[in-house]
Order: structure tokens, then sequence, then C-alpha cells
């Protein structure tokens, strides 16, 4: 019988997809026969959760955002920890109150995952990770685990979907591509400004921004007051981002700050080649122009800079991408990821039983 692994999300909507992809790429790449994953969302429902239901994954939803000031929903949480009987708890989202309940419940040991430096909910400060309770820490990238304390953290890279061939782009203009919560954070006004004089000088140039969120409205009027609304998509959240990115040649991650970069990763298995600031997780996916190139993070001048420079030589797109290409299939493939977190199950188990 397999071993059941639940991990512990958040919300079930576009503010934890990231998380929400790892975890789904691991349920489809880990061995059925050996574990079976669980997803508990936390704080809320949304679309994720019927796409997990559609995979097969099992799913719990609570309503637990304020922790202890929620007792009811705290006890109904402990109630299906025990229920359940889990042999791992992989924890991505929620506090000690979390993890300490279900390890209380279940007795099985915790996985911390670690996704990001900063805490987006108090005013992007950096996150001082409690280990509490844990077993065994992951984290995405280096840049994350240099946070939680490099000697505590084991690196694992998310991995993704590689495809076999890159797709022909079936348009004869050149398409700037981006995707990510439309929050100040992800630098989306950084990257309309840039595009002004970008634009100017190429005419055939169209930019696309996959994704949701509370900037969406202002980077509309951002547009608009640049001239630029008829040049300038946005597409809203796609549960299918590669859908997106087979019409783009060209894709830009302007980001302050990235944990990892799992949209900038996507669209390197793509085939896309990538503009991407050189923050966080994005410097340990990009080399600076064999794969991409990296720029200043909220530098609109440079921005520009690179991206004339990158469309004013084209022919170099198809080459920079399959090198990218590549290098997802080499290096962060899902196949990978299963591996080295089933590597991970394996020790916590083995330690449990003796």
């Amino acid at each position: 019988m397999p071993a059941r692994i639940i991990h512990l999300l958040g919300g079930a909507d576009a503010s934890s997809v990231a998380p929400f992809r790892i975890v789904d790429a691991l349920a489809r790449h880990i061995d059925p026969r050996r574990y079976e994953i669980a997803l508990w969302f936390l704080y809320w429902g949304g679309p994720l959760v019927r796409e997990a239901e559609a995979r097969g994954c099992r799913t719990q939803v609570f309503d637990w955002a304020h922790g202890s000031k929620q007792p009811l929903e705290a006890l109904r949480f402990w109630r299906a920890v025990r229920s359940e009987s889990p042999a791992i708890i992989h924890q991505h989202f929620g506090g000690r109150s979390a993890r300490i309940l279900a390890r209380q419940a279940s007795g099985a040991p915790v996985v911390l995952h670690v996704h990001s430096r900063i805490d987006e909910g108090r005013n992007n400060r950096p996150i001082r990770h409690s280990l509490t309770g844990v077993d065994t820490v992951i984290a995405v990238s280096r840049a994350v685990a240099a946070q939680v304390g490099a000697t505590v953290a084991e690196v694992i890279y998310p991995g993704v979907e590689v495809d076999e061939a890159r797709h022909a782009r079936a348009h004869r203009e050149l398409v700037i591509g981006s995707a990510g919560r439309l929050i100040g954070l992800k630098g989306y006004s950084c990257l309309i400004r840039a595009m002004r004089p970008v634009m100017a000088k190429v005419p055939d140039l169209r930019l696309e921004i996959a994704g949701d969120g509370p900037e969406r409205a202002p980077l509309e009027r951002q547009a608009a007051d640049l001239g630029l609304v008829d040049r300038i998509r946005f597409l809203g959240w796609k549960p299918d981002i590669r859908s997106a990115m087979r019409d783009w040649d060209l894709y830009v991650q302007p980001s302050f700050e990235e944990g990892f970069g799992l949209a900038l990763l996507e669209a390197m298995a793509a085939g896309l080649p990538a503009v991407a600031t050189a923050v966080g997780g994005h410097t340990e996916l990009v080399e600076q122009g064999s794969t991409g190139w990296l720029v200043p993070p909220g530098d609109p001048h440079a921005l520009a800079r690179c991206l004339l420079d990158v469309v004013g030589n084209c022919e170099c797109l198809s080459e920079i991408g399959g090198r990218a290409r590549v290098r997802a299939l080499r290096h962060f493939s899902a196949d990978r990821m299963a591996a080295q977190i089933s590597a991970v199950y394996d020790r916590l188990l083995q330690g449990s039983a003796r």
C-alpha cells in the first residue's frame, strides 16, 4: 500500500499557483505504487481544487487563515489529519501551528518546503523561518536556502514538463510574453515603461501579459496613457500557460524578487529565450547570453536596451530558445524533481521505522 503524503498548500486560487504546479508535477511523476499524494488547501477553495481532483488527487479545503484565532477550524484540521493517518506531512504554507497539530494528530515527520524569501502579506519583509516541529527543509533555490540556512535546507529545484520540440509560430509579428500575478512585486509597471521606446523602434511588436491581480486596472491605464493600448494585451489568468507561450517569441520576467521563477522555467521548457531580472532564483535558471539575458531589477532603461538588442537580432532567438529548452530538460525536469523528493521521503520513512 502506498505511503500517504499530505501536502499543505495555501489558497486554491492564482496566488498559490506556483507551489500547486510543483505538487501537481510531483503527483504525476512520483511512483504511485510507493506514494499517494493528497492536496490540502488551508485557506480557501478555488479553481486549483477542481484541477487537482480532475487529475485524480484527493483534496480537502479548510478555512483556516487566522491560526489560533480559529480554534474550531484548527480542531477540524486536527481531526482530519488523525483520520487520514499520513506517513509524511509536506508543508508549503501555514505556520508552526499547522505542522505541530499535524504531528500531534499523526506522529508523521514534517517536510517544510520553502518557496520565498519575503512575506508579501507583511509589506514584502524578509521571512524569518521557524523550524520548530520540522524534520527536513527543502528550498526551491540556493537563494532561498541561503536565507533559511544553507546547512539546514536541501535545494531541490522545481521541475516541469519539457516540450520535445519548439512549436512553430503561426504569426508574422514579433510577440513578447510574460506571465505572473499582477502585483507590484512582479515589476509589470517597469516592463510597460520599457516597452514604449522598444515599440517606437519596432513597429511589428506586441506584448502579451498572462495573469491577473489587483494591479491589472492600473497597468491597463498605464498602457493607455503611454499610447500602447493596442499593442499590449492582458490575457487574464491562464490555467494552461503553455498554450499562451506557443504564440510567443521571447519571454520577459521583470520581477523585483523571485524565490525561484517557475513561469520563467516554463518558458525555457517551451523553448523560449528569456530576459529576466537578476534576482533570487532567476540567476540560477538563466545563463547570461547562452539561454537568456539578465538585467537589473526596476530599471526600465536597462530592460529596454536589452530588449532592443535582442529583437534587433531575431535570428538568434531560435538558437537561444533551443539551448534554454535543453537546460530545462537536463537540470529542471519533473522526473528529476520527483526522484529527489522521493529520496527525501525514503530517508524520513526509514528513520521513523527505526
